[in-house]
Formats: C-alpha cells, sequence, structure tokens
C-alpha cells in the first residue's frame, strides 16, 4: 500500500530531506562500570564499545535497570556527558520513568567543541516530565562533546528523576525522521484529538489498526480503543512507522453493572467510567499522616471480605461516614488482594448527602502525644443526648460505654463516639486516634550514657534529664560538659549562660544520641528549666595515664602530666596536636580554636582536657588554653636557669601579690601556695 502511495504522489516536486537515526544507545545495568549506591558519586557506563560518564546518579550497585539523582534535603547537580563524537549529533532522547517535576529547577543539554563546555557552546533546555525527554541540537556539527544537565532543589527524598535510557541520533541523509505522535498512548476518557508533526517539506500518513492509510492533514479524533500508526514521505525516500495504543474507557451505568461484567474480576489496569448514586459511604480512607486518600463504598462484589474503594486524594473534609455519595467515577480499574478500586482522576462532580447528623466532638484531635491525654466527648447540638462510645476500634453501639465524664488514656487508643437522640436516631461516627509515646526521664547520668543507643540525630528519642547538683566542669560556645563526680557527660545547646565551675539543677529536653561516637544531649528547650544552685565552684581535673583512657570515659575532666609535643597536622579546617607520655600518643584537638602558638617544638606539658571518643579513637578538647600548662622548666619560675631558693622567694612574692601567672603554681592544683614552696624545695633536695 506504501508503494502504491508512493506513486500516487510522484508527481509532487519534493526535495528529499534527511533524517536521523540512532547512532549510540546507553541503558542500563548492562552498560555499568561501577557498583554506585549514593548519589554524590563519578563513575562510567559503557555501551556499544561507547563510554558515558555520569556524576552524582545512582544505580543500586547495578540492580537497578535505570539510574537515579536528586538528592534529599539537598540542592544537586547531576551530569551524563559523553567523550568526543565524531559525528553529527542531531539529537538525544532520554527516556524518563519517573520524575518529581516540581523539584527540578533546570534540565538542559551542552554541546562544545572542548570538553570544559567553554567554547562554541551550544545550550539546549527542555521540560523534564515522565517519558521521551527530546533536545534538538540546533546546529549539527562534527567532532563535539555532549553534556545533559539536570539540576535538582533539595527533595523530601533521594531519585527525584529516574533514567531508564539515553540516545544518541545521528545526521543521515538516507532517511526520513518518523513522526511524533502527541498525546501518546494511553487510556482515555472521551473523544481525543490527536497531533502527528514530522520534519518541514515531508508529507504525513496515517492508519488506524489495519485500516487504509489517510493522508494527514488535521488532528485525528480517536474515540474508541485503537492503535494510531503514521510515517512521512519525503520525495523517494520514506520514514518508519510509528504507532501509539489508545485504550478507551468502558462505561458503566452502575457499580452493580461493572460487577456484573464477566471480565471484572480481570479488569485490572483498564480505565472505567461508572455512574454512582447515593451509595452509602462506610469510611474514609486515612494514611499515617491523616491525609484522607480514599472513599470506602459498603459494596462487597463477590463477596469479598474488603470494601470497595474510590481510591484519590484530598477528600473534601466535609465527606463524612453515612453521606450519600453520587457522582461519576473516572478512573483506572485495580484488582488489589481480595478488593478492588477506581483510582480515580479527581473528585470533580461528586456530591454527598448527608443522612445522619454529625457526630460527637472528641478532644483531643487526632494526634501524637508524649503524656497521658485526657478525653472529652461532647454533643455538638448542647442537647444532652446519650452519648456512646468504644476504646477499641470497634463501632459503637447503644450497648457501648455511655460517656459520663472525661477520662484518661495512658496509650495509643482509637475512641470512637456516637450519640442517639429523643428519637432514637444514631448520629454518624466520629473517630479520633491518640496516639502515645511518652518521654523518657533520666536522673542521672549514669542512665543517659545506658540509654545512648542512637548514632544519628535522625533516630535520636527525645528525652528528659532531670538533674540534681551537677557540677560544670567546662563551657565553650554551644558545649557544656558536667559532671556527678563518677559520670560525665556533654550538654548541647547554645546560650546556655552557664560558666565552669556552677552547680545546676533542674531539667532539660533534648535528643539523646552519639555524635561520631561521643554521646551527647542535644537540648532543645533552651535551658529553660536549669537552675544554678551555686557558682565558682572548684573543678579539678582528675589525674590520668593516657594508655588507661577509653571511650567509656567520654566528656570527663582528665589531666595529663609531662606529656612532649610531637607535630601537628590540620583535619577539616581544625588543627589536631600529637603530644605523647613516651608510650601512647595524645591527640588534642583545637575545636574551639584557641590553641594557637600555645605548643612548641620540644616542650613538654601538663593539660586539663575532656575526652572526646571519635569514631575508633580518642581525642582530647581544651576549653581554653589556660588549660594546657608549659611543663618544660616549671620549677624555675624566676627563669635563671637553676631551681634554687630565688624560686622559693618568687613564689612567696606571687602568692602577696595573688598572681595569675601559672608558671609560679608549679604542682599544678591550679593555686598558688605554699604547696609550690614544698615542690621547689623537694626539687633542690633532690638535686
Amino acid at each position: 500500500m506504501k508503494k502504491l502511495l508512493l506513486i500516487a504522489f510522484a508527481f509532487i516536486a519534493l526535495s528529499a530531506q534527511a533524517g536521523d537515526v540512532v547512532y549510540k544507545t546507553l541503558t542500563f545495568p548492562g552498560g555499568n562500570s561501577g557498583e554506585i549506591s549514593a548519589y554524590t558519586a563519578t563513575w562510567t557506563a559503557t555501551c556499544e564499545d561507547f563510554t558515558w560518564t555520569l556524576t552524582n546518579f545512582n544505580n543500586n550497585k547495578n540492580q537497578w535497570s535505570y539510574v537515579k539523582c536528586g538528592r534529599k534535603n539537598t540542592e544537586s547537580t547531576a551530569y551524563i556527558s559523553t567523550p568526543l563524537v565524531s559525528e553529527k549529533i542531531t539529537k538525544v532522547v532520554v527516556t524518563v520513568d519517573a520524575c518529581t517535576a516540581s523539584k527540578v529547577k533546570e534540565s538542559y543539554l551542552e554541546v562544545a567543541s572542548d570538553d570544559g563546555f567553554s567554547t562554541d557552546v551550544q545550550k539546549v533546555d527542555a521540560t523534564i516530565a515522565t517519558g521521551d525527554v527530546v533536545y534538538i541540537v540546533p546546529n549539527a556539527k562534527e567532532n563535539q562533546y555532549y553534556r545533559l544537565t539536570f539540576v535538582c532543589d533539595a527533595g523530601s527524598s533521594n531519585g527525584l528523576i529516574t533514567i531508564s535510557k539515553v540516545e544518541l541520533y545521528k545526521y543521515d541523509a538516507s532517511t526520513v525522521s518518523t513522526p511524533a505522535i502527541s498525546p501518546k498512548g494511553s487510556h482515555i476518557y472521551a473523544e481525543t484529538q490527536v497531533t502527528i508533526t514530522a520534519d518541514p517539506g515531508a508529507e504525513i500518513y496515517y492508519f488506524i489498526d489495519e485500516g487504509l492509510p489517510h493522508q494527514y492533514v488535521e488532528p485525528v479524533v480517536i474515540d474508541k480503543s485503537c492503535t494510531l500508526s503514521a510515517y512521512a514521505v519525503v520525495g523517494e525516500m520514506e520514514s518508519d512507522t510509528v504507532s501509539e495504543s489508545y485504550v478507551m474507557a468502558t462505561s458503566y451505568a452502575s457499580l452493580q453493572n461493572l460487577f456484573d461484567d464477566p471480565r471484572a474480576p480481570n479488569l485490572d489496569g483498564v480505565p472505567v467510567i461508572v455512574r454512582i448514586e447515593d451509595e452509602p459511604i462506610k469510611g474514609i480512607a486515612t494514611g499515617t499522616n491523616g491525609y484522607r486518600n480514599g472513599v470506602l463504598l459498603d459494596y462487597y462484589p463477590w463477596e469479598s471480605q474488603d470494601m470497595f474503594e474510590l481510591y484519590c486524594g484530598n477528600v473534601p473534609a466535609e465527606w463524612k461516614e453515612g453521606d450519600l455519595l453520587s457522582g461519576v467515577a473516572i478512573g483506572e480499574y485495580k484488582v488489589w488482594g481480595n478488593g478492588v478500586e477506581i483510582a480515580l482522576l479527581s473528585w470533580e462532580g461528586f456530591t454527598v448527602k448527608s443522612v445522619k447528623p454529625v457526630g460527637p466532638t472528641i478532644t483531643p484531635a487526632t494526634g501524637t502525644y508524649t503524656t497521658d491525654q485526657t478525653v472529652t466527648i461532647a454533643d455538638p447540638t448542647d442537647n444532652n443526648y446519650t452519648i456512646y462510645y468504644t476504646l477499641d476500634g470497634s463501632e459503637p453501639t447503644e450497648s457501648s460505654a455511655i460517656y459520663e465524664a472525661p477520662f484518661t488514656v495512658t496509650e495509643t487508643t482509637t475512641v470512637k463516639a456516637v450519640y442517639v437522640d429523643d428519637d432514637d436516631n444514631m448520629s454518624a461516627v466520629s473517630t479520633v486516634v491518640i496516639t502515645i509515646k511518652k518521654q523518657a526521664v533520666y536522673t542521672t547520668i549514669a542512665e543517659l550514657i545506658e540509654n545512648c543507643t542512637a548514632t544519628g540525630s535522625s533516630s535520636a528519642p527525645v528525652v528528659t534529664l532531670s538533674m540534681t547538683n551537677l557540677l560544670v566542669t567546662g563551657v565553650n560556645g554551644s558545649n557544656v560538659f558536667v559532671s556527678d563526680g563518677t559520670h560525665a557527660f556533654l550538654l548541647y545547646g547554645s546560650n546556655s549562660g552557664l560558666t565552669k565551675g556552677d552547680i545546676i539543677s533542674g531539667s532539660v529536653d533534648g535528643k539523646l544520641y552519639s555524635y561520631n561516637g561521643l554521646p551527647e544531649l542535644s537540648v532543645s528547650d533552651k535551658w529553660a528549666s536549669v537552675t544554678v544552685v551555686s557558682q565558682g565552684n572548684a573543678v579539678t581535673a582528675t589525674k590520668v595515664a593516657a594508655a588507661d583512657i577509653s571511650a567509656a570515659d567520654a566528656s570527663k575532666y582528665v589531666r595529663m602530666e609531662g606529656l612532649e609535643y610531637k607535630s601537628e597536622e590540620t583535619v577539616s579546617n581544625k588543627t589536631n596536636f600529637i603530644l605523647t607520655d613516651g608510650t601512647t600518643d595524645v591527640v588534642i584537638r583545637d575545636n574551639f580554636s584557641n590553641l594557637t602558638d600555645v605548643f612548641k617544638a620540644g616542650g613538654k606539658y601538663n593539660v586539663n582536657v575532656f575526652v572526646i571518643p571519635f569514631k575508633e579513637t580518642i581525642q582530647y578538647y581544651a576549653v581554653s588554653k589556660d588549660d594546657i600548662e608549659d611543663a618544660s622548666g616549671a620549677e624555675d619560675v624566676n627563669g635563671d636557669g637553676v631551681v634554687d631558693t630565688q624560686d622559693v622567694l618568687a613564689v612567696y612574692d606571687a602568692i602577696q601579690a595573688s598572681s595569675n601567672d601559672s608558671r609560679y603554681d608549679v604542682n599544678g592544683d591550679t593555686i598558688i601556695d605554699t604547696q609550690d614552696v614544698l615542690a621547689i624545695y623537694e626539687k633542690i633536695r633532690n638535686q
């Protein structure tokens, strides 16, 4: 038939026009050369001896037949790029299986003569959508590089764009491009106009199912289930045929009519149009977040134990159990489990009749609570009608408990209630789901340590620390270290107003978790219930040997003496100072950026620091440079090179002057007194 058509139209003067053919195709997982399980890696995929480079795409360790890009809570940009391509590429087609279009900020193709995409650049924008996204190259050239770019906003989950195939089409003077049919094949619910486009200068022919071809001059009206096919003709050349299949919805006068159809058990995935008239609403399907996503009808096809559902989000808030629903259900028929549903296109055109009065008012509303809740049920008519309720999820009847006074629920409970008026008419059922997730209260640091099992903020429980007379052993910024004399802990939260030496009581709320190995309570209540009992209390570091410290000593305030400076290194924009006691290295991390110029090559130091587990190692924090004492020649306080009675006199002078010079604190107890004199005498006696 096509040959006859070519002869019949041979008199039309048409110049031959080039088309394009597929040059290279990228598919998954066969071409993957990297097992990627993250959205932040650069890797390659080789198909047909052609190697593509992908950046910020995940292939789930080659388990997917597609790749995904776009990250949760973080903006990201993903790329698919080619090596140098010698052929003239006329277009790039990307098959998008799924996408969250609202989160895609940009989608474009870049073409350039260099792999840095800075020379002879052509940029082609396209709107991302499910299906084939086509990027037409304005000026096809040989020896070019091609890069697809997808700029994504932060998403609520990973994988905002799913791509299963990328095709490069090359210039081919011996072919005619296939036409494009729009919309593509799909379910249709009414007469649908379909347009067909082709290259300029080409004539288009179409046929429906196995019918005769017709020349295309205006949109084709599709009013039944069929396959529409089309091809283009230029002179003596003819394109390949492209086809799209459309499935017209079957109309039913009622739900009963639908289920009387002997095909009904096997209609899964078929579009239907069903008239519904005065069907009682048995319930509103609600997601875990309270989102109303469906209407349950009291209709049981084939004696199913599950109700029939009209599935569609945003069920109007005023619809309730007992109402009568009318309208035309337009959507896809689906079979699931023992039940069936119609996945509606929308609720447009539906109406309800209220046959039951609104049920009782239940307080509190559906939600999650951290304490026991007092439940109140009220008659909305103010007529003091008798209210019946249940707490086990069952439907209340006149045999259920009668509500007389508020009551308390201490665990997750479904409260349902109805009232009965003076004419024995029962109201609609009111339902509230009260979820109780009580916040743990700990009274000791030991309990905090025992229950600190979460390894990150996202999985951390919110707890309360009810404390009595904890000593603040150090403060720097948001870091507040506390101790009860046996155990220590980090309370992390800004604007505490606390200082070293405070004794505190009261309570704090916050997330309890381990941050890279360091247990902490991330304070969330702004220290509102913390009281400073007294200030200026002595804080003494516990003298230890470095070899005896473990992760169990986290946040303890310890003293190590005679450490020799070895080296330093920069790690994540902070400096780590490495000292040693001769057998064990001690890493003092300058986390608070206050130790600049404190350590000198060859120096020895006494340090008062906090124990900070970090992953598999132990680090130490000094909250002040005053916690680092130069022990290189501490007994020679007057600096004359010898330890003698002149140093004793210097210490006595310091005592009289109340000096703050740390070199006079010979024994390192943070007080300049006669004990320092005795320490020097001991040094002299042992010389």
